[in-house]
C-alpha cells in the first residue's frame, strides 16, 4: 500500500476504533418516550402504535423491536403484567439518564421471572452504562443461556467486547448475531468497523456495501465506505461514496454530516488540482 498523509491515516484511525456503542447512551425518540410511558399507564396497544412509528422512521431501531418482543411476550402468557411493568420502569429510568435507579427495577423484574431473557439483556446495558462491566457480560451471557438464539444480546455482547477492545471475541458474537438475524445493519456495521480499524480494507468494504444493500439510505455507511476505499488506494470510489453521503446528509439536514464529509471531499478537490497541475 502507498504510504498516505499522516493526517489521513490518523483521522481514520480514530474514527474506526472508537466506536460509538448504541446501549452505552440509549438516545431514545420521541414515540420510544411516549411508548414506554403508555406501558406504565397499562394502555399497552397505544403503546405498540408508538414502537411501530419508531420502527419506520428507522428499521434498525433495535430498542423498539425489543420493547415489542416484551409485549408479544406478555400477549403470549411468556411475561407477566408484573415484571412487564417492572422492565418498561427501569427503561424509563435509563431513558432519564438514570442507571442505578434502573438496576433496582430491573432487579425486580428479575426477581418477577428470572427465567426472562429479555431482562438480563437490558440488566446488561444497564450495568454496562454504569461501567460495572462484570456484571453486565455475566448478564448478557444469562440471556444467552437463557434464549440460544437471542440474537440482540449476541450483538450487545460483541458491543461489549468491542468496548473492551476484545475485537475477535466481538467478532464472533457479531458472526452469530448476523447468523440469527440477517438483515440487522447494526451488527454489520460494527464488523466493518472492526476490520476497518485493524487494516482489513477490503472485508471492511464488504460489510459496509452489505449495510447499503439493506438500507441503501446510510449516509454513515457511504462515508465509512468512502474512507475504506481512499485506505485502498481507491480515490475515485472514495470520492463517489463521500459525495452519496454528502448528498444525504443535506436531504436530512445534518449540518455535522455535511461539514465532516465536505472536510474530505475538500481535500480530494486539491488533491486532484495537483495531480492536473502535474500532468
Amino acid at each position: 500500500m502507498k504510504n498516505k498523509p499522516f493526517n489521513y491515516l490518523t483521522v481514520f484511525f480514530l474514527l474506526f476504533s472508537n466506536v460509538v456503542l448504541p446501549f452505552i447512551i440509549p438516545a431514545f425518540s420521541n414515540e420510544q418516550s411516549e411508548g414506554i410511558s403508555l406501558v406504565s399507564q397499562g394502555m399497552f396497544k397505544e403503546a405498540r402504535g408508538e414502537f411501530n412509528k419508531a420502527l419506520d422512521a428507522n428499521h434498525s431501531d433495535s430498542l423498539s423491536k425489543g420493547a415489542l418482543g416484551i409485549l408479544d411476550d406478555f400477549d403470549s402468557g411468556k411475561v407477566k403484567r408484573e415484571c412487564l411493568l417492572f422492565l418498561f420502569k427501569g427503561l424509563g429510568l435509563l431513558m432519564e439518564n438514570s442507571p442505578e435507579q434502573a438496576i433496582v427495577e430491573l432487579k425486580l423484574a428479575e426477581k418477577a421471572a428470572p427465567e426472562y431473557p429479555r431482562t438480563h439483556n437490558i440488566l446488561g446495558m444497564a450495568y454496562t452504562i454504569l461501567g460495572s462491566f462484570n456484571d453486565a457480560e455475566i448478564q448478557f451471557k444469562e440471556a444467552i443461556k437463557l434464549q440460544p438464539e437471542y440474537s440482540q444480546a449476541y450483538f450487545n455482547l460483541g458491543t461489549f467486547y468491542q468496548s473492551q477492545g476484545k475485537n475477535a471475541q466481538a467478532l464472533e458474537r457479531y458472526e452469530k448475531a448476523a447468523q440469527l438475524d440477517p438483515k440487522s445493519v447494526d451488527t454489520y456495521m460494527n464488523i466493518g468497523y472492526i476490520h476497518a480499524a485493524e487494516g482489513r480494507y477490503d472485508k471492511a468494504i464488504l460489510y459496509f456495501q452489505k449495510v447499503l444493500s439493506l438500507d441503501f439510505h446510510s449516509a454513515d455507511a457511504y462515508y465509512k465506505l468512502g474512507m475504506a476505499y481512499f485506505m485502498s488506494d481507491q480515490y475515485l470510489r472514495s470520492r463517489e461514496n463521500f459525495i452519496k453521503a454528502k448528498e444525504i446528509f443535506q436531504q436530512k439536514n445534518d449540518q455535522e454530516g455535511i461539514i465532516n464529509t465536505d472536510k474530505y471531499l475538500d481535500k480530494f478537490f486539491e488533491l486532484e488540482k495537483k495531480w492536473k497541475a502535474k500532468g
